[in-house]
C-alpha cells in the first residue's frame, strides 16, 4: 500500500476488503448449507474482526503516517532528528487487530532519542 491515500483509494481499498469478506462469508455458506444462524453469526464475526483490521488500517495508514517536511528535533539537544524508516506496530483492538505504521526518526548525537510520530 503506498504510504499517501487520497480519500477514494482509501475507500476503493476498504470496499475491497468488504467484498473479499463477503464472498468469504457467501462461498462458506454455501459449503455449509445447513448451518444455523448461530454457526453463520460466529463466522462472520471472526470474517468481520479480520475486515476490519485490515480496514483501519486502510484508513490510518493512508493518511499522514509521520514524516514531515519540516524535520522534528531532539527534544535532549535540539538537533534535527534523521530520518531512519517506516516502523510498523500491531494494535490489538476490539474491532480487529491492525498494522500501524510510522515514521521513525532517530538522534545520532543523543544515542538512544527517538520519535515515533504522531504520538
Amino acid at each position: 500500500m503506498s504510504r499517501l491515500m487520497s480519500r477514494s483509494k482509501r475507500k476503493e481499498a476498504f470496499m475491497k476488503e468488504a467484498e473479499k469478506m463477503f464472498d468469504e462469508l457467501d462461498d462458506w455458506y454455501e459449503q455449509n448449507p445447513k448451518a444455523s444462524f448461530e454457526e453463520i453469526e460466529s463466522h462472520a464475526r471472526e470474517s468481520r474482526r479480520e475486515m476490519m483490521g485490515k480496514s483501519l488500517g486502510v484508513v490510518i495508514n493512508g493518511r499522514d503516517v509521520g514524516k514531515t517536511a519540516e524535520i522534528p528535533k531532539c527534544e535532549q539537544c535540539k538537533e534535527e532528528m534523521i530520518f531512519k524508516d517506516y516502523r510498523k506496530k500491531t494494535v490489538y483492538g476490539v474491532e480487529g487487530d491492525t498494522r500501524l505504521e510510522r515514521a521513525y526518526y532517530v538522534c545520532e548525537k543523543c544515542e538512544g532519542q527517538t520519535l515515533f510520530p504522531p504520538g
